[in-house]
């Protein structure tokens, strides 16, 4: 199968450079459906068989021997099509990603650590106006229990970027985010890790292994949106989120640094959380607002909680991700209770102009960023404060194009994914 694939994915590499955007979701005959296509049985998730079939955290560069061949495929062709820059992987000093010899915040490589805003159709940093954008980072975790119920109570809907390996280890959790809240489902990697210390299989490995079991979560639909741990992304990591996977990057505008309340020796309090946030929301509704906030602990989402109420006395419009952009949740369903496309691979028919059982079609990254404020084109350099990473290090935190999908046949109610 490989063998014959390859030459189709480089033809489609570059046919999904110009035209993927102008579809809500990848076209049928997309290298990225066959990245995610079962070949076995699919094992019961959650079972201690489903959790061995994944890999251990964190991944290395030994892990990419087995990284499904179709995914390495994909990336492959995308950089043979010339559709992922050359830049080396940063080095890490003091936990801070770091190029030897060049200028980080450069148009070549764009480092959002060093707050250089990407392009715009791969990246956003800004809700529009007047909305705020809410989101978690870092869960499924138990937790997330509390906050989950208080979403639930306030009919609260948001954005939760899930680390791969929790949700192998907290299968429930994503479920109930999923089924009971009907919340989004981001991508946050595997493990974790500084995407742009990593090199560009390890990478692929991070994001598809999240996108897989995600899909597993949610009746196999692919994830759309990912955000990079420690907002840590440059122009290569973004183009192969982007034009391997079909993921669109949201970084952030204000950081509560809520993950580290339960750190020893913190200095960051509940008190000073709450300042900051009444003073976003009480400011300029232009742009609109992408807090980063956690449901790491159970002081991160107290201090959620606690503030909530600002929210809605400042006059803002609370909403996921996706939906502050009016666009889809996932690559292949516009939300949690619409349809699940099935998309063959190699399929010729033609591709629907909007996703069955509503009349939102999704808006592209680029045309949101300019609607929000952002101006377009790679390399802005912005103001935003950086903040702290977990080891100390001056940097951001948090962390979807085409999914090329899962290791094996990913069952959507009777039919699989194709």
């Amino acid at each position: 199968m490989l063998a014959s694939s390859i030459p189709f994915l480089a033809l489609l590499a570059l046919a999904s450079a110009v035209s993927a955007r102008d579809k809500w979701y990848h076209p049928r005959d997309h290298p990225v459906h066959d990245l995610f296509k079962r070949q076995a049985p699919a094992l019961t998730p959650g079972s201690p068989e489903w959790v061995a079939s994944y890999p251990a955290a964190p991944l290395t560069a030994a892990s990419v021997s087995a990284i499904p061949a179709a995914w390495l495929a994909a990336l492959d062709a995308a950089t043979k099509a010339g559709l992922i820059p050359s830049i080396a992987p940063a080095t890490l000093v003091n936990g801070a990603p770091t190029y030897s010899g060049q200028n980080s915040i450069g148009p070549e490589i764009c480092s959002s650590t060093g707050q250089c805003r990407g392009d715009p159709t791969l990246e956003v940093w800004d809700a529009p106006d007047g909305k705020v954008a809410v989101s978690f980072d870092d869960g499924p975790l138990p937790t997330s229990g509390p906050l989950y119920d208080f979403l639930k109570q306030n009919n609260q809907h948001a954005t939760h970027f899930f680390i791969g390996s929790n949700v192998r280890d907290n299968y429930a959790m994503c479920k109930r985010a999923y089924d009971e809240l009907n919340d989004e489902i981001g991508v946050h990697t595997w493990s974790h890790q500084y995407t742009t210390s990593l090199s560009n299989e390890v990478i692929v490995g991070e994001l598809g292994y999240t996108m897989q079991i995600i899909a597993e979560c949610t009746g196999g639909r692919l994830p759309k949106w990912w955000r990079p741990p420690y907002g840590d992304s440059d122009n290569r990591v973004r183009a192969i989120a982007y034009h391997v996977f079909g993921g669109t990057c949201a970084i952030w505008n204000h950081d509560t640094d809520d993950w580290e309340l339960d750190q020893p020796n913190t200095t960051v309090t509940a008190a000073g959380i709450a300042a900051n946030l009444q003073t976003w929301y009480a400011g300029a509704k232009h742009p609109g607002l992408m807090i980063l906030e956690h449901e790491l602990s159970t002081q991160s989402v107290q201090a959620f909680i606690d503030n909530y109420p600002l929210i809605k006395t400042n006059g803002w419009d609370a909403r996921g991700v996706a939906d502050v952009f009016g666009a889809t949740y996932y690559l292949n369903a516009v939300n949690n209770t619409t349809p699940v496309v099935p998309l063959a691979v190699a399929a010729v028919a033609a591709v629907p102009s909007s996703l069955p059982g509503t009349a939102v079609t999704s808006s592209t990254a680029a045309a949101t960023a300019t609607a929000s404020g952002t101006p377009s084109g790679a390399g802005l350099t912005t103001t935003a404060t950086p903040k702290s990473s977990k080891n100390g290090a001056v940097g951001l935190r948090g962390s979807s194009s085409l999914l090329a999908v899962v290791m094996g046949s990913i069952v959507v109610g009777a039919a699989a994914l194709m």
